[in-house]
């Protein structure tokens, strides 16, 4: 039990030896990293002095010192940061590759990634922070794997190019404005996992046409579905026990509603 001390000791002290006194605490091939763990060997991905750009690939493994560490997240960012993701308003940025080592993307991770088109988020990633991928309008299509447990709020607000999304099983909770203001979204399908439509989700959709509710909700939210001018028809079964104000608000299309 000393020896496993002692070495943990030296190795926390080799490791944070050459440490620069910025926000991040390496730099390997121009990125940036934070320790998450030293008795485990991990990092996270995180921002530094220079933007990143282009096809950007996520490595899963990165030597720092003469140890090699998993990454295993993206910096989540906080009060302390300013409230800056990782990769906060790079334009430049065209393509991500997101190794199955991550499991978590952060708060405002891509938050304004305009030129962003695509992106592919592994098994690996339980939860997608609030804001992560907020104004980037060069999305044409998203896909959730069967890990992520929760989408946060704004987590894809004013994605204006994003035209389809699935939604898998597992998601049990999907945040406030999480797809506010997606306007070139045309049909959303929300699993039997999930059991709230919170505040203003689809707000402001106005491509939206169709939207299939499950059984397992028992609440639609304030302003839910407000401006989805181009739904025609709802269904709302049976287990919905309160609809928010204005939910259904400037749904000028709608011709019939079941409740």
């Amino acid at each position: 039990m000393k020896t496993k001390f002692i070495h943990t000791c030296f190795l926390t002290a080799a490791l944070l030896a050459s440490m620069p006194a910025f926000a991040y605490d390496f730099e390997v091939d121009g990125m940036y990293f934070n320790i998450v763990s030293l008795p485990d060997l991990t990092c996270e991905l995180t921002y530094g002095d220079n933007e990143y750009t282009g096809d950007f690939i996520i490595p899963e493994q990165v030597t720092y010192n003469n140890r090699t560490l998993t990454v295993v997240g993206i910096h989540e960012a906080s009060n302390s940061d300013n409230n800056k993701g990782v990769f906060e308003n790079c334009i430049g940025l065209t393509s991500i590759s997101i190794p199955n080592s991550i499991i978590y993307i952060g708060n405002r991770t891509f938050y304004g990634c305009t030129s962003l088109t695509n992106i592919n988020i592994p098994n690996s990633v339980t939860s997608i922070g609030d804001y992560a991928l907020y104004g980037c309008t060069g999305l044409t299509s998203v896909s959730i794997p069967n890990s992520v447990t929760s989408i946060g709020d704004y987590a894809l607000y004013g994605c204006t190019g994003l035209t389809s999304i699935s939604i898998p099983n597992s998601v049990t909770s999907i945040g406030d404005y999480a797809l506010c203001g997606c306007s070139g979204l045309t049909s959303v399908s929300i699993p039997n996992s999930v059991t709230s439509i919170g505040d203003y989700t689809l707000y402001g959709c106005s491509g939206l046409t169709s939207i299939s509710i499950p059984n397992s909700v028992t609440s639609i939210g304030d302003y839910a579905l407000y401006g989805c001018s181009g739904l025609t028809s709802i269904s709302i079964p049976n287990s919905v026990r309160s609809i928010g104000d204005y939910a259904l608000y400037g749904c000028s299309g709608l011709t019939s509603i079941s409740i």
